[in-house]
């Protein structure tokens, strides 16, 4: 079975990581949100999209884009009702 997996960059590194992808409308240069192993959400940007057989342990929840923060700091997804979980 093939994956989308995005190679990743965030802001504190140049270093790119994989992440899996769901998204079939993702392009090199998106900002986006990586949920994390433990759950928690950080900001990057897609450097690099290839369909692998990789089975990656983070995965993009979401265009930058299409959430916003909320009084408490959290991320609220703008298409989906649930609360996402920011860093720290």
């Amino acid at each position: 079975m093939s994956y989308i997996i995005a190679f990743v960059s965030f802001s504190d590194s140049a270093k790119e990581y994989p992440v899996q992808c769901f998204r079939t409308d993702l392009k090199t240069g998106d900002e986006v949100l990586v949920r994390k192993t433990d759950n928690q959400m950080i900001a990057a940007k897609v450097s690099l999209l290839k369909y692998l057989n990789w089975e990656c342990s983070a995965t993009i929840e979401c265009r930058k884009d299409e959430c916003s923060l909320d009084n408490s700091g959290n991320f609220r997804s703008e298409e989906h009702t649930s609360e996402l979980q920011s860093p720290g």
